[in-house]
């Protein structure tokens, strides 16, 4: 997916390949599908064919939802 940056600088690792992105603002790079959509949804890049929406930017801080993780006690 080509994308084009709408953040002041963006830097973000991609947790499915690795690779780390360090972008700036009107960068239009190439990036995996998946990456692509994430940042057009949380307004940080827009799609450059137009298919993905580009989503409202909410600054500050959100909770996420970890992707997965177990608990262990002390005692056990």
């Amino acid at each position: 997916m080509r994308v084009k940056v709408l953040e002041d600088e963006l830097k973000v690792k991609d947790r499915d390949t690795g690779r780390l992105y360090v972008q700036a603002e009107g960068d239009v790079i190439t990036v995996p599908d998946a990456l692509g959509r994430a940042w057009c949804e949380r307004g940080w890049a827009e799609d450059v064919e137009g298919d993905c929406p580009t989503g409202e930017r909410k600054p500050g801080a959100a909770r996420i939802a970890p992707e997965g993780g177990r608990h262990r006690s002390k005692e056990g």
